[in-house]
């Protein structure tokens, strides 16, 4: 598209064909996938086979040495098997040609200085009031995604992403009256997030807390039979993926009749996703309590005061990361998150895995992780949907958050996904308090 240098008139007809050449792009795109979910029945395995089945390899961790010589004490490379892309390949591959087609149009947009057209800051629109011309148009594809892309970052909006089956519906607490809501999700809102990358990515992530949770009880399992499993849920959400993968890995490690119970102590600044979680520990859980605690976690005092009264063996904190800007930000984006988040008193990414590394007691492990710069489909999720302030980072760039945190190599366990044999979306770390 070419402006007419000195042209304000021209230069605005050329945003404005622009942005209905995008337009039009996107409702091409919506309606070939479309026609595929139409055609197609979603099949669903029976709810004893919606697991994913894991896989993991041992490699030499000298290819993540950093240049100070820090270099983590194990490296494991994982893949998995997914259900939902299993039993539905040609869902699948049109969730992945609508991603890379929707790619198309926002990488031929992102070269322009237009606000309708791409994202010019961090500050993510909230509630559709400020989307571009490819969020609006993704939003207008369907109700149910359109109402899901409108709602995000809520946590409650991830079951959907977690479990995209029928009979999983998303769950929401009604404001005005404390009760709870059960809303069925759209055929198309299931087939993408279950047939997307980033959806494989969601599912595998918490597949893999749930080993790095297992390998912990079994070399501890004196230990827990005496009592419950401790976990502190840093930013929980309405923890459900974090409660599903500690309850898989007692049953797979003690058995039904064995079985700790557990006690689970979630952080969170949003009261209705906290209110979800302890309908979810009642309703779906007969060993679990989920005590809530409302709490800006980014403080450090606060933190301090949350870990210090939940005693916990296993603090967890999944899909948090990736919103914490490093002092030592590489990117101009991040840089200026770091400043305004400077400014109010909160802590950076370093100063956060310090204060619980700190906090934790000997043996007990910090299991987290951080979205990839080699996700696949990481620009669909900050261009398409909206999410540009989210952090993404390379293995040495998050290693290097824990390494000026000053947590020792010799304490941390790294899982990276396998290539070819994963959804390649995250970085995931064990980390054990020597």
């Amino acid at each position: 598209m070419k402006f007419l240098v000195g042209s304000p008139h021209s230069e605005g007809a050329a945003v404005s064909e622009l942005a209905s050449w995008a337009s039009e792009q996107v409702g091409i795109a919506g309606d070939r996938f479309r026609g595929t979910v139409d055609a197609c029945d979603i099949n669903e395995p029976s709810a004893d086979k919606r697991a994913i089945t894991t896989r993991h390899l041992q490699i030499d961790p000298e290819p993540y040495r950093l240049p100070n010589g820090w270099i983590p004490q194990r490296v494991v490379a994982y893949g998995s098997t997914d259900p939902f892309i299993d039993n539905n390949p040609l869902v699948a591959a049109a969730a992945s040609d609508f991603v890379a087609e929707i790619l198309k149009t926002t990488n031929r947009l992102a070269t322009t200085n237009e606000a309708v057209l791409t994202y010019l800051s961090s500050c993510r629109p909230r509630r559709g009031r400020r989307p571009t011309v490819v969020t609006k148009g993704l939003i207008d594809l369907d109700p149910g995604f359109g109402r899901w892309i409108q709602s995000l970052p809520d946590a409650e909006q991830l079951r959907v992403v977690a479990q995209p089956w029928s009979d999983t519906p998303t769950i929401l607490h009604n404001k005005r009256d404390g009760g709870i809501v059960e809303l069925p999700n759209s055929k198309f809102l299931r087939a993408l997030t279950g047939g997307a990358n980033d959806g494989w990515g969601v599912r595998e992530r918490a597949a893999e807390e749930a080993e790095i949770i297992r390998s912990h009880l079994a070399e501890n399992a004196a230990m827990f039979r005496r009592g419950p499993l401790r976990i502190a849920s840093v930013g929980s959400g309405t923890g459900e993926p974090m409660m599903d993968a500690a309850a898989a890995a007692l049953l797979q490690e003690f058995g039904t009749a064995n079985s700790p119970m557990i006690t689970v102590y979630g952080a969170d600044l949003n009261p209705s996703s906290l209110a979800v979680a302890e309908h979810l520990a009642s309703t779906r859980f007969t060993q679990l309590k989920f005590n809530s605690v409302r709490t800006n976690f980014l403080n450090k005092v606060d933190l301090r005061s949350f870990l210090s009264k939940a005693r916990p063996h296993v603090v967890e904190m999944m899909g948090v990361a990736e919103y914490i800007p490093a002092e030592g930000a590489r990117v101009e984006t991040e840089r200026r998150q770091r400043s305004l988040m400077r400014k109010v008193g909160l802590m950076s990414a370093e100063e956060f895995h310090a204060t619980i590394y700190d906090s934790l007691t000997s043996g007990s492990i910090f299991v987290t992780g951080n979205m990839s710069t080699d996700s696949p489909e990481v620009d669909f999720v900050q261009h398409g949907l909206g999410w540009k302030g989210i952090i993404p980072r390379s293995t040495a760039d998050y290693l290097r958050v824990l390494a000026d945190a000053g947590i020792p190599g010799a304490a941390v366990e790294l899982h990276v996904p396998n290539p070819g044999d994963s959804s390649g979306v995250y970085t995931m770390v064990s980390i054990k308090r020597l």
